[in-house]
């Protein structure tokens, strides 16, 4: 992982995107907010990431089929930690999420920003991916 923490979110929701672009901000961790999906793939070979963080509810992607994508077998962004932090309680979206290397899934409103970032610190410290 590269020296200053990068984080990427893809977030539509721009008051979320904002929130915590400035938690992790104050960290210190570089922050890139998106807010389409095509913009991650941009982000990822431009910029490098070390930890993704999605709304699994986006307007114009897929959530779940971006991380199945980013997760596949041979994927260069396989080892890439991600957290989905959204407002979807589905029990089976859940799951499938875990069983395809989804990191950590949060749902909003059960955690205060302080909270989520601690637990993006944890990941990034582990180094488990």
């Amino acid at each position: 992982m590269s020296e200053k923490q990068h984080i990427c979110i893809l977030e539509n929701d721009p008051f979320f995107a904002g929130l915590y672009a400035r938690k992790f901000e104050s960290r210190g961790w570089k922050t890139t907010v998106i807010e389409h999906a095509d913009d991650l793939y941009k982000c990822l070979e431009q910029e490098g990431v070390d930890l993704f963080i999605v709304d699994i509810e986006g307007e114009d992607y897929s959530a779940k089929e971006l991380i199945e994508k980013l997760k596949a077998p041979g994927s260069a962004h396989r080892s890439l930690p991600i957290v989905i932090l959204t407002r979807v309680k589905d029990r089976e979206v859940v799951q499938r999420m875990m069983r395809i290397g989804v990191n950590a899934y949060l749902f909003k409103g059960h955690f205060v920003p302080n909270e989520v970032v601690e637990k993006v610190q944890r990941i990034l410290d582990s180094g488990v991916v």
